[in-house]
């Protein structure tokens, strides 16, 4: 939590966890995959924290086919950063931006990354402007940790480098 301040930052709908939950089943390829959100919902001006009340999946997911000419682990993480990078700027941003809605965080679901963002991610919510201040609040789900009624997932405020507290209700 941030200094100061006591119980938590974020308050997800009880309504969205049995949604996350359900990413944890997605079916995985062999080829590495992510898939992104986004979270509407509003700050509680009385109690001073979000409330995260819809979550919206990109219908389109992330995956990347490593470039066979790559030649050692530092080439090859160049290239997934790049496609990262390409897939939020092609992809994943005109269609969060198309979204009618109030977005106040994004989601990040991933096969085994635990909660690490690569450069590209971190860049991507580091990047945040007053009027896309969504992006500089990230919730990672690992599918591979927990499970369908207790998923795996961390918030993260990007542009402040620190995990945020959340809770359900």
């Amino acid at each position: 939590a941030r200094p100061g301040h006591q119980g938590p930052e974020i308050l997800l709908d009880e309504l969205l966890w049995p949604l996350l939950g359900a990413e944890v089943l997605t079916t995985v390829t062999e080829d590495y995959t992510l898939n992104f959100g986004i979270f509407v919902g509003a700050k509680d001006s009385r109690r001073g924290i979000l409330r995260l009340s819809e979550l919206r999946l990109c219908p389109q997911a992330f995956v990347w086919h490593p470039n066979q000419a790559c030649e050692s682990q530092a080439a090859l993480q160049e290239d997934l950063c790049r496609a990262e990078d390409q897939f939020l700027s092609d992809t994943f941003l005109p269609w969060a931006e198309k979204q009618e809605a109030a977005k106040v965080a994004w989601l990040l679901c991933n096969h085994g990354e635990a909660f690490s963002l690569s450069r590209a991610l971190l860049a991507f919510g580091q990047a945040a402007t007053t009027e896309s201040r969504w992006r500089s609040i990230a919730f990672v789900l690992d599918r591979t940790k927990g499970s369908t009624t207790e998923p795996a997932v961390e918030a993260l405020a990007l542009a402040e480098g620190r995990r945020m507290v959340f809770d359900v209700s």
